[in-house]
């Protein structure tokens, strides 16, 4: 994957929380490798 620069990756238990931040609006966080129950 490529690194952006508007794209926090945070390691966090169970999977990589990745954080996108976009000029306006709130962060959306993105997490791969957790549950299952994320991102639908």
């Amino acid at each position: 994957m490529a690194n952006r620069p508007d794209i926090d990756v945070i390691e966090v238990d169970g999977g990589v929380l990745h954080v996108e931040r976009r000029g306006s609006g709130p962060a959306l966080p993105l997490i791969a490798g957790g549950g299952g129950d994320a991102g639908s």
